[in-house]
């Protein structure tokens, strides 16, 4: 049985103190944005998005969805990027292999819906992944956390097609969803830390909107 490397994740507190963190979601207007400028930043991202060829090296890659893993077990496990940290729910540690990959003590209920500023210790569920994420890039230090690709709606940047290859997937809540951002904005604000919404279009207007192209 794979076991939590807390030495590693006691490595990732403060990895990005002072700096800022982009979050990826895996929405259609990913296509709108020129993501080679993403290239040198600290990157986070998700899912399925090994289904098309990124312009930029990503610095962490998070999964939580039990049903993706066992759908695509064998194309998420293959995806491997030099430098990159893959992160896992630990109850899905007899799926996980690689070096580059690491468990966290992912809790599937939320019922109180916490927000964990020690990742190392506990992440909380939130109806999606970007919740993971996000407090992920709290733990890293994030002076500031700009999420793009979450449309917060149908489809994502490749066809429905080629993104779930006709396997099931698990339907967003949108309204636990929204909940969710609303605990993290809190959390983040407290700390004097933003969270910037940069994504193209999309019905997520509960982080404040920065456009794009004037991040670089």
């Amino acid at each position: 049985m794979r076991r939590l490397d807390y030495n590693r994740l006691y490595q990732l507190k403060g990895a990005a103190e002072g700096k800022r963190v982009w979050i990826v979601g895996n929405g259609p207007s990913l296509k709108k944005l020129d993501l080679s400028k993403l290239q040198g930043e600290i990157v986070i991202v998700c899912n399925m998005i090994m289904r098309d060829k990124l312009p930029f090296t990503p610095t962490y890659y998070c999964l939580e969805d039990k049903q993706m893993v066992w759908n695509f077990h064998d194309d998420i496990m293959a995806y491997h990027v030099p430098g990159m940290t893959k992160l896992f729910p630990r109850a899905l540690d007899s799926y996980v292999t690689g070096d580059d990959a690491l468990l966290v003590n992912f809790h599937y209920e939320n019922p109180d819906w916490r927000f964990s500023t020690n990742f190392a210790e506990d992440v909380y569920w939130g109806s999606t992944v970007a919740y993971m994420m996000l407090q992920l890039a709290y733990y890293l230090g994030a002076e500031s956390t700009i999420v793009i690709g979450m449309d917060c709606g149908g489809g994502h940047f490749v066809s429905e097609k080629d993104y779930y290859q006709g396997k099931k997937a698990n339907p967003a809540k949108w309204d636990l969803v929204f909940h969710g951002y609303e605990v993290a904005k809190k959390t983040f604000w407290q700390e004097g830390r933003t969270i910037w919404n940069a994504t193209a279009g999309g019905k997520l207007e509960i982080f404040p909107r920065v456009p794009y192209e004037e991040l670089f």
